[in-house]
């Protein structure tokens, strides 16, 4: 027995040192090396049941999470993919990581697979309105466009503000052939966030689609003016210009397109084509040459190399240049070829600052900080490149609150609320921060603004509770707490606070039935110790009452 023990404590020795190896290389964000380290400890089956192995195995989850976030912020789905299941075998409790993981399956096309990982979501949060959204957009994967529009049409009901539901409503109503009901979605998208770029670049493209050149070009133009180096839309400029008969002005938007990004196939194409059109010969056999050294094996590239071999400009029409061109390439390269481009699949892109709200609406929050010093640095480099996206600034304010810079994170949403006042989720951080830091009478006047945006948010109503209940304006702390416990029944800290409250308006029965049911269903230890004991104090009152 006693050689058993001696032997179990070797072992345990053995785990915790690997254990402890692998919080050091945690905290250094190596987490490929923390793991090498937690899954030595949690290699020994004989302490399965140890402190050292639920460790391991809890950090270990966390580190293949953290990778994967990495991998995830580079759109390496697969590899994302792979690491996010690792670490949902290790804490399985962790229902989150199924929003990522839908996410790396919709963009590597597994719809399907996609759509089950977000629904173990709505079971747990029905209200989770970024979830909705991206169950809507693999319904639109599936070409389920009808249903998607639904969804999407649902949710605006209750949240008429947000720009990224009117955009894939646009998206959704463009593929049913309702092209005036998605000019309208992209324009309320574009009206709400100005700043919104791929909904102006698709409303773009949708009224040039229709005949509207002037409006399209007017939409477009206003994104160059921001954003000089966007390729895309200098190379649609160019399809509107060629479709007023301005060649010059069309070679000019696509030499500008090709300079910006030289391997952009469609321009190069599209300008080989207007060469020839306009008799520029040896320009389209140069910009030929140049196209061919990005895509030397493209069978069509290799036909146009043919074509010129026979081509003779003074013989040939332009007309019959476009038949060659066209019998080559299809119409792919005309305006109204461009709608097809609203039935390609879609990517759900990995968003800072969706990630890092997932992240602090987990249980594991205080585990995860560490992620927040290899991100803040990404972003406040992409801010250096663009600085006015509100996006950015509301992702680096959440980084910087996940950290405890409350200060930083406060100038960072006022950053953001100010690029686009109706950026909601930017102006719910910042009412948090505000709280956070404080600030209550800010708080209630932030919150105030939300609400008039018809935000039904359980965690707004709180918040502003919170305030108003540190204002000690009971009154109106009782009904937001009242309303957010409405929307959410889950929330159990709402009948801590309504308990908080009801104490001090001197109505004890109340407040104890209230902690009742706080308790009832509580799991977290220090706040179940916080409530018994205000209990305890609240019998008291009410017996000598």
């Amino acid at each position: 027995m006693n050689f058993i023990n001696k032997l179990l404590g070797s072992h345990r020795k053995k785990a915790y040192d690997a254990y402890k190896k692998g919080i050091e290389c945690y905290n250094q964000l190596k987490f490929s090396q923390a793991i090498t380290y937690f899954e030595e400890a949690r290699a020994e089956k004989a302490l399965r049941k140890s402190l050292e192995f639920k460790l391991a195995t809890f950090y270990c989850g966390l580190a293949y999470r953290n990778l994967g976030i990495v991998h995830f912020t580079r759109e390496n789905n697969e590899q994302a993919l792979l690491y996010f299941k690792k670490a949902q075998k290790c804490n399985p409790g962790h229902i989150d990581l199924n929003y990522f993981i839908g996410i790396c399956l919709n963009n590597i096309g597994q719809f399907k697979e996609a759509m089950e990982a977000f629904k173990l979501i709505q079971e747990t949060e029905p209200w989770n309105i970024p979830n909705k959204l991206k169950m809507a957009v693999i319904l639109h994967n599936l070409k389920m466009w009808g249903n998607a529009e639904k969804i999407y049409r649902n949710l605006l009901e209750k949240n008429p503000n947000f720009a990224d539901i009117h955009f894939h409503l646009g998206l959704s109503l463009m593929n049913q052939g309702k092209s005036q009901e998605a000019i309208d979605a992209f324009k309320q998208a574009v009206q709400i966030n100005p700043n919104y770029i791929n909904a102006r670049i698709k409303l773009g493209i949708t009224l040039a689609s229709q005949g509207y050149l002037n409006e399209a070009s007017e939409h477009l133009n206003t994104i160059i003016k921001k954003n000089p180096n966007y390729a895309d839309v200098h190379y649609l400029l160019g399809l509107i210009k060629q479709e007023r008969n301005d060649s010059r002005g069309a070679i000019d938007c696509l030499k500008n397109a090709v300079t910006i990004s030289p391997a952009f196939k469609n321009a190069q194409v599209k300008l080989i084509m207007l060469h020839c059109q306009t008799g520029n010969t040896e320009k389209a056999e140069t910009q030929l040459i140049q196209a061919l050294k990005y895509y030397p094996d493209d069978f069509r590239l290799k036909s146009v190399k043919k074509f010129f071999k026979i081509f003779n400009p003074e013989e040939t029409s332009k007309d019959e240049i476009s038949r060659e061109f066209r019998a080559i390439f299809g119409d792919q390269h005309s305006l109204a070829a461009l709608r097809n481009e609203f039935h390609k699949g879609l990517d759900i892109m990995p968003n800072f600052s969706e990630i890092i709200a997932i992240f602090s609406n987990s249980r594991f929050t205080q585990e995860d900080s560490a992620i927040s010093e290899f991100l803040i640095p990404l972003i406040k480099d992409q801010i250096n490149k663009t600085p006015t996206y509100p996006d950015l600034h509301n992702s680096l304010g959440m980084q910087l609150l996940f950290r405890n810079k409350l200060v930083e994170a406060e100038k960072a949403f006022t950053t953001a609320v100010e690029l686009n006042p109706n950026y909601v989720t930017a102006r719910i951080n910042l009412l948090k921060t505000l709280h956070k830091l404080g600030k209550n009478e800010e708080t209630c006047k932030q919150g105030k603004i939300i609400l008039s945006k018809q935000c039904l948010f359980p965690d707004v109503f709180f918040t502003i509770a919170q305030a108003f209940f540190a204002l000690k304006n009971y009154d109106e702390a009782l009904i937001h707490a009242a309303k957010a416990l409405e929307l959410q029944p889950s929330m159990k800290n709402a009948h801590l606070l309504i308990s908080h409250i009801y104490d001090n308006l001197g109505h004890y029965e109340l407040a104890i039935n209230e902690i009742n049911k706080y308790l009832q269903s509580h799991e977290a230890v220090t706040q179940v110790s916080e409530a018994k004991n205000l209990l305890k104090k609240l019998q008291k009152k009410n017996m000598n009452t």
